[in-house]
């Protein structure tokens, strides 16, 4: 009865991603508990060091504001952003944690 059907949040993420928005890493895995945690590691380049920082938060505000993800997942945050070289050019690399539930440390 409490079985944690991942196609419904999942098929959220590519609508949600704005343009110049890449996932390089994902990661859904499900605590002792049966709760799900959900990880995306991802890189916004846009030519714009402010409007890929801008990038990244609008994927977190897309995510938050669609009502089926925030129904399986009740805090969604950035856990880290930063600006990452490659050769010639750099792009805003970021990472967004999905939990039902608040993390007690």
């Amino acid at each position: 009865k409490n079985q944690f059907y991942a196609t419904y949040p999942l098929n959220i993420i590519p609508r949600a991603l704005p343009k110049g928005v890449w996932l390089t890493n994902f990661s859904l895995t499900q605590k002792d508990d049966g709760k799900p945690v959900l990880v995306m590691d991802g890189l916004a380049y846009l030519d714009d060091s402010d409007k890929e920082f801008e990038a990244a938060n609008a994927f977190l505000t897309h995510l938050r504001s669609d009502k089926t993800f925030s129904k399986y997942f009740a805090e969604i945050t950035i856990a880290s952003v930063d600006r990452k070289q490659f050769l010639d050019s750099s792009a805003a690399v970021f990472s967004i944690v999905c939990r039902n539930y608040p993390e007690i440390k």
